[in-house]
């Protein structure tokens, strides 16, 4: 009869296996009885030793690879602390991933760092070394943890494509939903709820979450066309496509995402808005779900709120050294009204955020009123209108208001109601912080007057008005010295021959050049003369000039700042000119 001879890596793993239940003895992890025990059944199962080790109950998972890795001098890691480039999960494919339970984690230069349930296993080590072209560096971890970082990682990749192939595979039970020609009935409901929990589906749509997260994007846009559902993310204010969804899963993913959103999946041609909290490895998300109904389907946009980053603080947010010592000087005010304007999503709602944060330290009573609430701010009482009751900002502002506040947050002045209310908080005693949608801060002014507000009575409590913008911040990573045109640094105001910078693309960028947002800032401080001016009606221009004397710089003049500085570049900032700037008389 032959002897079968063991491959040289088999003898290693024998050896460490052997040495392991010598030592998990030894040390008093398990005892011999049951150590003997597990090894029967873990034959019988065919399964591993250590998993059956757990299994039994005999010793703790994370007590066992602790154990392991002290004794293999290989570091015990807990996989839901990493997030993982889609890029990294490309170099091993899944189903290596999925025969081995190995989960790569990072690459450094000619190495590759991989989670294993079991590094003794010299043959796996050799396969994904192989198979990825890089030096293998096992680390340990459970083998639960590492199969669910699988199911929740892999799909994010090139490999996508080939997994949305074999689900529509998978998928060809499923029914295209028409509206006009297919009644929702409760057979239809009961369908569709269950292909959206089916795992498939789940995975798919928690590959793009996981993705637009990675890719650091606010915004998820799920476009219902005639032959795929196009996915779009919107990173540092623009939208890029990415991989589409087929029509055939469209459905599916639609109600995936209803059904999370706690909305009714039988109403299909009315507006729906809710929210989903999800946990993404060690981050805490919130994301706010918008449905309206379309030509080929509900469009979906997920904002995404990255619980864990928090809210940034002030000297995060782009301020210039001298601007945020007048930004901190004024929120510490007892009273008054501080006003933020700009359009949607330039970042104001964030900026008095963080102004509030700030001020959470002290011994007051900060009341919030907003729609919806976004982030939460520790140490301050934060409520949301509903509208859907009939609840207003007015209303809510008349409540608060009898909750003994020292500093209140409107989330935004939609009327002339809520504006003389929360002037009138203003004049009592209470600091006011509240938004308005103008293109600059004197235009906050010429706003209220025109929603009402007696100009009198607004001289007196406005502390502060502040527009802002975000511009993109040149990436880091790419950032490169050049000479522009002579015409354009003429155009701009810079001296000729002036160096400037850019980004030239990089992996980091997405090849864009820019990583990131920074905030343009536009500071009207009050003084006598200014109020004079308000209180006496006089033209925007006039205040406009008077606060210019006074030191402030426009949008644009910060912006041009921030260009200097090779923050941000020409292209960037050139949005953000107005009328009153000197190098903006030629237009576009």
């Amino acid at each position: 009869m032959l002897a079968v001879v063991p491959q040289k890596g088999e003898i290693k793993s024998n050896n460490v296996l052997e040495r392991l239940k010598h030592d998990l003895v030894k040390e008093g992890v398990v005892t011999q009885d049951n150590l003997n025990l597990a090894e029967l059944k873990a034959q019988k199962e065919n399964e591993s030793l250590q998993k059956t080790l757990v299994k039994s109950g005999y010793v703790s998972e994370e007590q066992l690879f602790t154990f392991m890795g002290k004794m293999m001098q290989i570091p015990f890691v807990n996989v839901n602390n990493y997030i993982i480039d889609p890029k990294i999960l490309d170099l091993i494919p899944e189903k290596i991933a999925r025969r081995y339970n190995i989960l790569p984690l990072f690459k450094i230069e000619k190495e590759i760092t991989v989670a294993m349930s079991d590094p003794m296993n010299i043959v796996s080590i050799d396969d994904i070394s192989s198979v990825s072209g890089y030096k293998v560096e096992p680390v340990i971890a459970s083998e639960e943890s590492i199969l669910n970082a699988i199911n929740q990682w892999y799909g994010m990749g090139s490999s996508r494509q080939n997994f949305i192939n074999e689900l529509i595979e998978d998928c060809k039970e499923v029914r295209k939903l028409d509206e006009r020609e297919l009644k929702f009935t409760e057979t239809a409901e009961i369908r569709l709820k269950k292909e959206a929990a089916e795992v498939p589906v789940v995975r798919l749509l928690n590959s793009y979450i996981v993705q637009a997260i990675l890719e650091g994007a606010s915004d998820i846009h799920l476009e219902p066309k005639k032959d795929s559902m196009n996915v779009r993310f919107r990173i540092d204010g623009y939208l890029y496509e990415r991989l589409p969804i087929p029509a055939e899963l469209s459905p599916a993913i639609t109600v995936r995402i209803k059904i999370l959103s706690c909305l009714d999946i039988s109403k299909k041609r009315v507006p729906q808005d809710g929210r989903i909290s999800i946990a993404i490895r060690d981050k805490h998300i919130d994301i706010r779900t918008s449905t309206l109904p379309s030509m080929f389907g509900e469009n979906i946009v997920l904002r995404i709120l990255d619980q864990s980053k928090g809210v940034p603080t002030l000297s995060e947010l782009g301020f210039f050294d001298n601007d945020l010592n007048i930004f901190k000087n004024i929120i510490s005010a007892n009273m008054g009204m501080i006003l933020a304007t700009g359009p949607t999503g330039c970042g104001k709602t964030t900026t008095i955020y963080s102004a509030i944060s700030s001020l959470t330290k002290l011994n007051k009573n900060i009341m919030t009123i907003e729609d919806p609430v976004e982030y939460e701010i520790k140490g301050a009482v934060q409520s949301q209108v509903d509208t859907k009751s009939g609840g207003s900002f007015a209303g809510s502002l008349r409540a608060i208001l009898r909750q003994d506040p020292d500093i209140i947050y409107v989330g935004e002045m939609r009327d002339s109601e809520t504006s003389e209310i929360a002037i009138r908080a203003a004049l009592t005693g209470h600091l006011v912080f509240s938004t308005l949608h103008t293109n600059d801060a004197v235009g906050t002014i010429v706003r209220l007057r025109d929603m009402g507000i007696d100009s009198g009575l607004l001289a007196s409590v406005l502390n502060c008005s502040f527009a802002q913008r975000l511009v993109r911040r040149i990436c880091p990573k790419c950032i490169t010295e050049y000479q522009p045109d002579e015409n354009l640094l003429a155009y701009f105001g810079f001296s000729p021959g002036t160096k400037l910078w850019k980004g030239q693309g990089c992996e980091s960028c997405c090849r864009t050049g820019y990583k990131g947002r920074i905030g343009v800032y536009e500071i009207l401080v009050t003084n006598k003369e200014i109020n004079h001016l308000i209180s006496v009606n006089a033209s925007e221009n006039e205040i406009l000039e008077a606060a210019k004397a006074h030191g402030m710089k426009t949008l644009f003049e910060d912006g041009l700042l921030k260009v200097k500085k090779g923050i941000t570049t020409l292209e960037e900032i050139n949005g953000v000119r107005n009328k009153s700037d000197t190098y903006a008389e030629n237009g576009d």
